[in-house]
């Protein structure tokens, strides 16, 4: 899902996140116990009583397509930019 006119004012929360960072390449992705860190985060923002979107914004790089997999799998819709 992309991000067009209709939807900006359905936008609850952004979550910015991507693969390739220097220190800790796939952080966003990694587990803590049996979770995604990212899916900790998703889970939190799901709890807040509200009527809108949550949005993952990431690059568009071809290791941000894990993220971007992930995210539609959970029903987030995805901004990708640079």
């Amino acid at each position: 899902m992309t991000i067009n006119k209709k939807m900006e004012a359905k936008i609850g929360f952004i979550v910015q996140a991507r693969m390739g960072s220097t220190r800790l390449p796939g952080k966003s992705l990694m587990k803590i116990g049996d979770k995604e860190m990212l899916l900790f985060l998703i889970e939190r923002l799901e709890m807040v009583k509200h009527e809108k979107e949550i949005v993952l914004a990431t690059t568009t790089s071809d290791l941000d397509d894990y993220l971007v997999k992930f995210a539609t799998q959970k029903g987030l819709a995805v901004f990708r930019g640079s």
